[in-house]
């Protein structure tokens, strides 16, 4: 092998190793929260279940396993989701208008759409949705509207996951800082959160310990 040849070899390897590790570290896991806000459409339709926040979706990007979908799994997932539904408040706001049990059909939507195909079981999806670990989930997405009344943005929705190179934002206005919709019961607190520190103030541990905890506290307690 001449000289010209080995760098060549060696300079092919590189590229594979270096498309493997982007390939790794770009893989990525979120979970999706909708808040209380009541004038936004899905947030109002959130404020009829609960005064703090709603599980709204999951989303990955990569294969899990190998594992091969069955004819069972969507009956199978939604007989686990349907004794805990309420108590991770993951409801179905469609069924508001069309008068249906807020379980779980939608949950069994997301299920096969965002997770039967990358290999994720009945059970392993379980699993996920009810991860409210701390660890390495940073903040991913942020929606939100700018009110004029109090000078700020108000935070629709809230996406924290796995991976996440940099936050992003959709809506609100530039130069305001955030807040999230008045939640729980009067007389309301509201907390104001640095646009340039957003992602360090509102890390999931703050969001776990100060809104999902505070409509269901056992989850603070497992």
């Amino acid at each position: 092998m001449t000289a010209a040849q080995s760098t060549k070899l060696t300079l092919l390897c590189l590229i594979v190793v270096t498309e493997m590790t982007l390939s790794y570290n770009n893989t990525r896991q979120t979970w999706s929260f909708i808040l209380p806000d009541r004038e936004s459409d899905l947030g109002s339709k959130c404020a009829v279940f609960s005064n703090y926040y709603c599980f709204s979706t999951y989303w990955t990007n990569y294969k899990h396993t190998e594992r091969r979908e069955t004819a069972y799994d969507i009956t199978v997932f939604k007989q686990l989701i349907f004794p805990i539904y309420a108590s991770i408040n993951w409801f179905s706001f469609e069924a508001i208008a069309e008068n249906r049990d807020v379980c779980c059909d939608h949950q069994a939507i997301v299920y096969g759409s965002r997770a039967l195909p990358f290999g994720i079981s009945p059970v392993e999806f379980l699993h996920i949705v009810t991860d409210y670990s701390v660890v390495q989930k940073s903040l991913y997405h942020v929606k939100a509207r700018y009110d004029p009344f109090f000078c700020l943005n108000v935070i629709m929705g809230i996406t924290y996951g796995y991976g996440a190179p940099q936050y992003k934002v959709q809506g609100g206005q530039v130069t305001a800082n955030f807040m999230l919709p008045p939640t729980g019961v009067p007389p309301y607190r509201i907390k104001i959160f640095n646009r340039r520190r957003l992602d360090v103030e509102l890390s999931f541990g703050w969001f776990k310990r100060n809104v999902i905890c505070s409509d269901q506290p056992w989850i603070c307690t497992v």
